[in-house]
Formats: structure tokens, C-alpha cells, sequence
């Protein structure tokens, strides 16, 4: 994870790798998901085995933030907040696996609700997140 990262510096880790790294997933990623802003574009990045996703610049950098990889190393990844909000986004998006991790999400002692909401009104998916939280809360 920190190599690729390191040779596709823009790329930020999302979706289920995310949800991995945050320990809402047990799940072992078989590829990784890494978001990169609409334009950028590097030929050899198409022979790596990750899961590409493009978002426009304005929401690119919304909740970035650093975690430790498994190998203990510094990388770049989308905020738990975004990260739930970007699974709901995807119309391929595991359902069991949304839910698993909104119910970890709302059991947090990390939660916050303001910020989630917030990411949710920018990125489009407040009626989905609110749905999740009214069955959950």
C-alpha cells in the first residue's frame, strides 16, 4: 500500500479498502480502491490492480487523513465519515457490508454525526445516510 502510494502520489485509499483500514471490515481487500481527482490520468496506473475511482477536484480532498498501513507505514486514506458516504454512493455497493459497518459506525465512540451529515449533504447521499441512521439510532 505505501509503494503504490508512493509511485501515484494524488491516489488516496477509499471505499472498502478504507472500511478495511479503519477495522469496519474484516475482509482482506483481494484489490485495492484507491481515488484519484478527474484528469489525472498515468498509463502505467492501468496495469496496477487497483480499483480506480475519479472525483471532481472540489470533492477530492474533502476528509483525507493519514493512518498506518498494515506494514506500519504513513499512508493517505479518506476519513471514516467519507468513507461511509462513498460506499453509499456506489451503485454496486454490498449492502451487508453498509450496513455491518454503519452499525460499528454508531456504536463508535469516535462517531460524529455532524461531520458524516455534513460530507453527506456534499456528496449527495444524505437521504441514503439518514435512512442508516433512523433504523439504527
Amino acid at each position: 500500500m505505501f509503494l503504490l502510494q508512493q509511485k501515484y502520489s494524488r491516489g488516496i485509499f477509499s471505499g472498502e479498502t478504507a472500511l478495511y483500514l479503519f477495522g469496519y471490515s474484516d475482509q482482506t481487500p483481494s484489490v485495492y480502491a484507491m481515488t484519484f481527482p478527474q484528469g489525472y490520468n498515468t498509463p502505467s496506473l492501468k496495469e496496477e490492480k487497483i480499483f480506480i475511482k475519479r472525483v471532481v477536484l472540489k470533492n477530492y480532498s474533502l476528509g483525507i487523513t493519514e493512518v498506518n498501513s498494515p506494514s506500519g507505514n504513513k499512508i493517505k486514506v479518506y476519513d471514516i465519515e467519507r468513507t461511509l458516504c462513498d460506499i453509499m454512493r456506489g451503485n454496486d455497493g454490498n449492502i451487508q457490508l453498509i450496513g455491518k459497518a454503519m452499525k460499528k459506525y454508531v456504536q463508535s465512540k469516535e462517531k460524529n454525526f455532524q461531520k458524516l451529515i455534513g460530507y453527506a449533504e456534499k456528496l449527495r447521499v444524505k437521504p441514503k445516510i439518514l435512512n442508516y441512521l433512523e433504523v439504527l439510532l
